[in-house]
């Protein structure tokens, strides 16, 4: 589309548009992901690689390589690219935190190395997002402040003091809090694992507790996982009878569901299966 390729570096956004009119890091992502705000489009790039990882287009003026704009019919669409996979409960795409309040439908299509999700409003295509895949890294299996392999006196220090204390069988202490359970691994003195049972905590990706599955799918529709009935999880013997099911994300990341809607995340680092 124009100059704006996805993976190219970003430098050749700044040479055709200029000084954007606002500049904001993704909120949940760290420093990773920085969003660059134009008149009429939006692009995203990857701090670390200075790479376009994501762009949004708001404005006729571009059009798809297939030829569709803004104010297209949702019938053109199809005719171009055909039927995708249409999703109507949405809050974020990937690591990029965005909220789409007025949109009525949301159309995402593979295309290979992208993917595209079309948004339509009224049968018409108001807002167009290209964006990468983005594969599972090690910021996915921490939340906020919280990372695994920290050194755990940093995690306590944000916490401050625990409601109780107590040891594993497997060489970890856990550190009890009211909406968050952290464990120490006693060899390393580092952030072994946490449950989360707070919506304050959020993943990477835009997650937390009280989400729906069809989020969870949406989010993490690129990852290899599986949704099954709960009855033993690595080195944790516990018994979870206040939950239905679990999803387990690239093996290490759990998430406990009961009504289809999200009740804990269990992050940790993957030495036992």
């Amino acid at each position: 589309m124009k100059y704006l390729d996805l993976d190219a570096q970003f430098d050749s956004v700044s040479r055709h548009l200029g000084k954007p009119r606002r500049i904001e890091k993704a909120d949940l992502s760290g420093d990773i992901y920085v969003g660059y705000y134009y008149r009429r489009v939006i692009v995203f790039k990857n701090n670390r690689t200075g790479r376009i990882s994501a762009f949004h287009i708001c404005d006729s003026s571009f059009a798809t390589n297939r030829g569709l704009r803004i104010g297209d019919s949702k019938t053109r669409m199809v005719a171009l690219y055909g039927n995708g996979r249409v999703q109507k409960e949405y809050g974020s795409i990937g690591p990029h935190d965005y909220t789409f309040h007025d949109y009525s439908e949301a159309t995402e299509f593979n295309l290979g190395d992208y993917h595209v999700i079309f948004f339509t409003k009224a049968q018409r295509v108001v807002r167009m997002v290209f964006f990468t895949r983005v594969s599972m890294t090690a910021d996915d299996f921490n939340m906020g402040f919280l990372k695994l392999g920290a050194p755990f006196d940093s995690v306590v220090v944000r916490l401050g003091k625990p409601d109780s204390i107590t040891s594993s069988d497997w060489g970890s202490i856990g550190y009890w809090y009211p909406k968050v359970v952290v464990w120490r691994d006693d060899a390393n003195g580092t952030l072994f694992a946490m449950d989360i049972y707070d919506s304050s905590f959020v993943t990477a990706r835009g997650l937390k507790v009280g989400d729906s599955l069809a989020k969870l799918e949406w989010l993490y529709r690129d990852c290899d996982w599986e949704t099954r009935p709960f009855e033993r999880i690595g080195p944790y013997d516990y018994t979870f009878t206040d939950y239905s099911e679990y999803a387990v994300i690239e093996s290490y990341l759990i998430l406990f569901m009961r009504e289809g809607r999200l009740v804990k995340i269990l992050s940790y680092i993957g030495v036992w299966d």
